[in-house]
């Protein structure tokens, strides 16, 4: 049946005109209801996974093959890189730091050591102003990046001054004089005590960065794996 849209007349299928009033009923346009098509969501790119690091297991690795040392500080660069990306902010320090710079300054600190008092200054900084800037603050606080590059520059001095005063031991003018001996002696051994306490308190400064670094890991993923190594 066809129905006149202008008087509303019943009328049959074949008929082109209404019976009542005579309106054309084979112009009537049909009007689709247009289909809505699915939008693709946008595109959200994997959050990184978090995870913990076991500093006394790199400190060991470390300490019988040093070359190791500079891996574990790759992976701090790359685990506060993680950090940033899992929870970004707008405002305030970033923990991003651009993964080929960090390569580069870590093979020449291979050949400069200078370089590797550079990187490790970037990572307490970096971390350091991250947490003092944050809203939740950790229970567990690095030290400075300042305070880190002092102790770092004031244990390499006082070690070179120890072990030099020492070796100067062997010279006939200062073996010949007990008094400048003994105190060669004195102050190289105060120098070097001095210098291997500070690289003990270095090592413990070390630890409580990446138990800071733990702790952060924790406050946005508590189920975050320990990763023993790799």
């Amino acid at each position: 049946m066809k129905y006149c849209p202008e008087c509303g007349n019943k009328n049959q299928d074949d008929h082109s005109f209404c019976m009542n009033c005579g309106m054309a009923l084979d112009q009537l346009e049909v009007k689709s209801i247009p289909t809505l098509k699915p939008q693709s969501a946008p595109y959200q790119p994997s959050a990184p996974v978090l995870i913990q690091r076991n500093f006394l297991i790199w400190w060991l690795l470390s300490f019988v093959a040093s070359p190791l040392y500079m891996v574990y500080l790759y992976f701090n660069f790359e685990d506060m890189n993680n950090l940033e990306l899992a929870k970004p902010h707008k405002e305030g320090p970033s923990l991003v730091t651009n993964k080929d710079n960090i390569i580069l300054y870590l093979v020449l600190s291979a050949f400069i050591p200078f370089f590797s008092i550079i990187v490790r200054y970037w990572k307490y900084d970096k971390f350091y102003n991250y947490l003092e800037f944050s809203s939740v603050k950790n229970q567990t606080m690095p030290v400075s990046g300042k305070k880190q590059l002092g102790i770092s520059i004031a244990m390499i001095i006082l070690l070179i001054i120890g072990t030099v005063l020492l070796n100067l031991l062997a010279l006939p003018i200062v073996f010949n004089l007990m008094w400048l001996m003994g105190l060669f002696i004195g102050l190289g051994s105060a120098c070097l005590i001095a210098g291997m306490v500070l690289s003990f308190y270095y090592i413990y400064t070390e630890y409580i960065w990446q138990k800071a670094m733990n702790e952060r890991v924790l406050m946005i993923n508590p189920h975050a794996e320990e990763k023993t190594l790799f």
